[in-house]
């Protein structure tokens, strides 16, 4: 991959969705969506919730600058029956 490529995936129903870039790169996540779920920061040990929590019948879908590395990166939690995206693109 290179500077300015897309990055972007869908979660499996009810499923973890991790994103951890390889070493020395970085991306900007932009957009991503759960339902009745939850999006945090991660760090392969602890998880820094409150970045995004839906509650049941919610769905959240934030536009943000949301900046990721191989050390700090993303999981999204998809609540049972349903699935969550995210989309950016890489900065480094």
């Amino acid at each position: 991959m290179a500077v300015g490529d897309v990055v972007n995936a869908i979660s499996g129903v009810g499923a973890e969705l991790t994103f951890q870039p390889a070493a020395g790169v970085e991306c900007v996540i932009t957009s991503w969506s759960v339902y009745n779920s939850t999006m945090q920061y991660y760090d392969g040990t602890n998880y820094a919730f409150g970045v995004i929590t839906t509650t049941a019948g919610q769905a959240g879908l934030m536009n943000t600058k949301l900046f990721i590395n191989n050390t700090r990166f993303i999981a999204l939690n998809a609540s049972s029956g349903q699935r969550g995206f995210y989309c950016g693109v890489q900065t480094k």
